[in-house]
C-alpha cells in the first residue's frame, strides 16, 4: 500500500472551506431567515471575542467565516426559504 503524502495547510483551509459552506448551505435550507439572522449576528460576536488561546484565533475565524457564509447565502437569493417550501407543499 503507498503512503499518503502529509497534509498541508492547505489541505486544512480547504477541508475547513469545505465544512464552512456545507455546514451554512444546511443551515440556510433549514432555518427561517430570522433564525440566520440571529445565527449570523451571535457568529459574527463570537468571532470579535479576545483570544483566550492560541488555538482561538483559528476558531474565531471559522465562526466568522461561516457567518459571512450564511449572510452570502441569505442574500443571494439562490435558496427557497424553509416559509416558501412549507407553502409550496
Amino acid at each position: 500500500m503507498t503512503e499518503s503524502p502529509p497534509a498541508s495547510l492547505a489541505h486544512l483551509g480547504a477541508a475547513v472551506d469545505a465544512l464552512i459552506a456545507s455546514n451554512a448551505l444546511l443551515f440556510s435550507m433549514l432555518a427561517s431567515p430570522k433564525d440566520v439572522e440571529s445565527a449570523a449576528a451571535l457568529l459574527e460576536q463570537l468571532a470579535a471575542s479576545p483570544l483566550q488561546s492560541p488555538e482561538d484565533g483559528l476558531r474565531l475565524d471559522i465562526f466568522g467565516e461561516t457567518a459571512r457564509q450564511l449572510r452570502a447565502l441569505q442574500s443571494s437569493g439562490v435558496l427557497p426559504r424553509r416559509t416558501e417550501l412549507e407553502s409550496s407543499s
